[in-house]
């Protein structure tokens, strides 16, 4: 397995160590999209913020990501309407709009590059249509400029397809570098390699606070001699501090240190993504399939030309019987647009289970208290790599 494309461009931080003893206003775990939105938002309202980060900034999700920024997601605005209403589908196009909104004016004013490519969901036959005429209906509902093409010229196997125009994608790498630059300069000290172990509500009302518990690695790998059968191993020191905080936002790949339901009815998913050198010829555009297996494709400028992603064939975490196979798929030709050469990198990495849950039934944001009895401490995001099998806590907005 080889890294993320992504990972040729590097994230620097300030090197900040742990601020054993302080007393902030915020503690955010996790220095994806979501923990250093969060902490910018907060500082921006000028509260003192930390972010601690048990490997390095986006070392999950967030820095392997495709970065597609579309209210176009599939089918899922026809999904929330069946099972929820059109004013609940209408709620989540607004929302995520304003985050698309957010990102543009975000990456133009802090110099990231982007794209503004049409989002599009195609499907390969008579059925996908059938559920692709449902999305198109509620796009129209909801006042949002689609298109429908009763059959898109495109350079793979392709039927109907329903297009959003102006929608966004960008290298994740950069702009999570620009929010880092964006946070510091607000005074957020971001702390990479600083696991939180521990989460302890103390006092109440107006005097209530967190006190976090972190173990951060110390200095590079040493040997060990102490084990059991006196042979060296290869370990890593590590510091333990502790802080405290009027408020933590728990912006982990998963809800950390919440060993109740929520982690005991969640599953894991695995998808995989190859990247091809590509001479051009795709229409603009970011492209998902309908049907299973999802196929996932956009194109990436590069100097010689482009480079084209090809995704798709998730599953559940140990249910595949092998990946090689998953991953010869997304090579073929019949998958991947006439013209696609080398694959680059040679071996490409599948990308894996990462970030917060969300419910298979209900499809609502995993955004609330760990604990009901507990309100200072919270969990936060939106990604669909792990699954939820029952309805989470209660929604409460992250402040």
């Amino acid at each position: 397995m080889s890294t993320p494309y992504w990972y040729g461009s590097g994230i620097t931080t300030s090197g900040t160590e742990v601020p054993d003893g302080e007393h902030v206003d915020l503690v955010v775990a996790g220095a994806g999209f979501t923990g250093l939105i969060t902490a910018l938002l907060a500082a921006a309202r000028g509260k003192s913020v930390v972010v601690l980060e048990a490997r390095t900034v986006g070392a999950g999700a967030s820095g392997a990501t495709t970065s597609k920024v579309s209210v176009l997601q599939g089918t899922r605005l026809s999904q929330i309407r069946s099972r929820h209403g059109l004013d609940t589908a209408r709620a989540y196009a607004e929302a995520n709009q304003f985050g698309l909104d957010w990102w543009a004016e975000f990456c133009d004013t802090h110099g990231v590059a982007v794209q503004r490519p049409r989002a599009v969901t195609y499907s390969r036959g008579l059925l996908g249509t059938a559920t692709l005429r449902k999305e198109m209906r509620t796009l129209v509902d909801l006042g949002q400029p689609a298109r429908w093409h009763e059959q898109i010229d495109v350079p793979f196997p392709a039927r109907a397809a329903v297009e959003l125009p102006e929608q966004m994608q960008f290298d994740p790498v950069e702009a999570l570098d620009a929010l880092v630059r964006a946070t510091e300069s607000l005074g957020v000290r971001i702390v990479e390699g600083a696991r939180v172990t521990g989460l302890n509500a103390r006092g109440s009302g107006k005097d209530a606070y967190v006190e976090v518990s972190v173990d951060a690695a110390a200095g590079d790998v040493v040997v060990d001699t102490r084990n059991s059968t006196n042979t060296p191993a290869a370990t890593r020191r590590s510091d333990r501090a502790t802080l405290t905080a009027r408020d933590v936002v728990l912006a982990t790949a998963t809800p950390a240190l919440d060993r109740g339901p929520s982690v005991a009815t969640m599953e894991a998913e695995r998808s995989y993504l190859c990247a091809f050198e590509y001479p051009g010829g795709l229409p603009e555009g970011m492209y998902g399939s309908v049907e299973s297996p999802v196929r996932s494709l956009r194109t990436v400028p590069a100097d010689s030309g482009e480079v084209l992603f090809v995704g798709g064939n998730g599953h559940r975490t140990g249910t595949a019987v092998g990946t090689a196979d998953k991953l010869d798929s997304l090579r073929e030709p019949g998958v991947r647009p006439r013209g696609a050469g080398a694959v680059h990198p040679p071996n490409p990495r599948p990308r894996t289970p990462a970030s917060a849950g969300r419910t298979v039934t209900s499809q609502r944001s995993a955004t609330g208290p760990t604990r009901r009895t507990s309100p200072t401490w919270r969990r936060c995001g939106t990604s669909t790599r792990w699954r939820s099998r029952t309805t989470p806590l209660p929604l409460m907005p992250c402040r």
